[in-house]
């Protein structure tokens, strides 16, 4: 889910133990073998013929966030719409978002940072949906060296790579959080050192997203280290992240698909998250290397950020322009951005379902 055109490419390489890695073209349009090396589909060839097909390109390869993505395939909800669709993995969300605008896959799913800053560059995409209502900022670090309020992070030095969306969000986070950032102390590290660097104690916290904490879990779990975390959402930075994407011409050309695939993606959230382990199964059918526990909890990790205030209120995928506002507004202090775009520019709701159709249940 990293965001922006410096995206990362490596999540986690951990010397201490083995870490799982968590992250208009009309309906007929598919990508090359080299675009999507891994997918998943709905439907026997035979089926598909007679089928509208899209290609669903997701923000990383097969992890425990994307559960919901995968019920939605197993329990058939797409198939009911109509829709043969077809899960490719990514490479990070400015990949997943240049994807949508190449017409190399349908419809994308990415991080609103990514979208706004490939909008300044030209790029004819927006939100269809969005799923995290809450941004996944966070720091993670040995809780015999507590970071127990932003406040603490002053003194402290926290490790992350260059560029990374973390780190360049962290200025915007202090001013809301009442910090001073100049008091953090940034060491630049590889992130394929993010976990031997923290585990050894050589930085006091890491700049990562919340979703990675349960594989920093499992290796610290080995080494007799507990891990507390910071989520930079609990502290007032309230912005969006990641979501369903279109190109503007996609999206004009085929509404009804539009609908048809929102009412199923969002069907397999509900289902998912009244169903854990049934969904958690339907992730590992298509992925059995991964690791049960962890991607059980990576699922779960999302669920406050998916089922939010706004979500319980007004319906699955449901974006406040205002709030978008704010998401652009820390992006241009994240990114330097000179120009940005309207809320108007970068998302439409008009295709999502009712709360009748799809009930959001905490």
């Amino acid at each position: 889910m990293r965001f922006g055109f410096m995206n990362k490419k490596v999540l986690i390489v951990s010397v201490f133990a083995t870490l799982l890695v968590t992250c208009a073209a009309p309906p007929v349009a598919t990508p090359g073998p080299a675009a999507r090396p891994e997918t998943a589909t709905t439907t026997s060839p035979t089926l598909a013929e007679a089928k509208p097909k899209i290609i669903f390109g997701l923000d990383w390869a097969f992890v425990g966030q994307h559960a919901p993505f995968f019920v939605a395939l197993e329990k058939g909800f797409w198939q009911e719409e109509g829709l043969d669709v077809e899960i490719v993995r990514g490479y990070g969300s400015a990949d997943a978002v240049q994807k949508v605008a190449a017409g190399a896959v349908n419809i994308g799913y990415g991080d609103t940072g990514s979208l706004i800053v490939a909008r300044t560059e030209g790029a004819d995409v927006k939100l269809i949906g969005m799923v995290l209502g809450l941004p996944p900022y966070a720091v993670i670090y040995p809780m015999d060296k507590p970071i127990a309020t932003p406040a603490d992070l002053e003194g402290k030095k926290i490790g992350a790579a260059a560029g990374d969306s973390v780190r360049r969000v962290f200025p915007a986070f202090a001013k809301i959080a009442g910090f001073d950032v100049g008091k953090v102390e940034f060491i630049t590290i590889g992130y394929e050192a993010y976990a031997s660097q923290l585990l050894s104690r050589q930085i006091d916290g890491l700049a990562e997203y919340y979703a990675a904490k349960p594989n920093y879990d499992a290796a610290a779990k080995e080494n007799n280290i507990q891990l507390g975390i910071l989520k930079f959402s609990d502290y007032g930075l309230d912005i969006y992240s990641n979501g369903f994407l279109a190109k503007e011409s996609y999206i004009k050309e085929n509404p009804d698909i539009i609908r048809k695939f929102l009412r199923g993606a969002y069907r397999g959230f509900a289902y998912a998250y009244q169903h854990e382990d049934e969904a958690v199964d339907a992730l590992l059918k298509r992925e059995p290397t991964l690791n049960r526990e962890v991607a059980k909890a990576q699922f779960l990790l999302d669920k406050d950020a998916v089922l939010n205030p706004d979500v319980l209120a007004n319906g699955y995928g449901y974006i406040d322009p205002a709030k978008m506002q704010k998401t652009i507004e820390v992006m241009a202090i994240a990114y330097e951005l000179k120009i940005t775009p309207t809320p108007e520019e970068l998302f439409t709701i008009e295709y999502l379902p009712s709360k009748q159709e799809v009930p959001p249940v905490k």
